[in-house]
């Protein structure tokens, strides 16, 4: 990997999008009450059981979904830095160009800096060379 990070924004819509599905799914199928079972003199063992499964699996819908949002929001996120570091390289770019251009343009100029003793600050004046 090269320096820095990087993430593909169609690989994270997809895991986000299966985990969903995936919470759907196992929210459609644990609705309702637990189901009753006749399994003779194993009933109670058997149903149980039946009702671990049934309540891990109204978790495991919830924990999927949430994963499947914490992706969107990495995602987001991504993205944000993203267009914020581009946003700064830009204006970076940018500030030295006009820096430059300026460097340039008063080349003539002697930048001398003065204390102003009545202010009590250095004055900044511009002198031809």
């Amino acid at each position: 990997m090269p320096d820095g990070y990087s993430y593909e924004p169609a690989a994270l819509d997809s895991i986000a999008s299966q985990l969903k599905a995936a919470a759907s799914s196992l929210d459609s199928a644990t609705q309702g009450k637990v189901p009753d079972v006749d399994a003779g003199k194993s009933t109670n063992t058997v149903g149980a059981r039946i009702s671990v499964v049934h309540s891990a699996g109204i978790a495991l819908a919830q924990f999927l979904d949430d994963s499947g949002h914490a992706v969107e929001v990495g995602h987001g996120n991504y993205a944000d830095i993203e267009n914020t570091n581009a946003g700064e390289f830009a204006a970076t770019e940018r500030i030295s160009a006009l820096t430059e251009a300026n460097r340039q343009q008063d080349s003539g100029l002697l930048d001398t800096r003065v204390y102003d003793e009545e202010k009590r600050t250095d004055a900044r004046s511009w002198e031809n060379r």
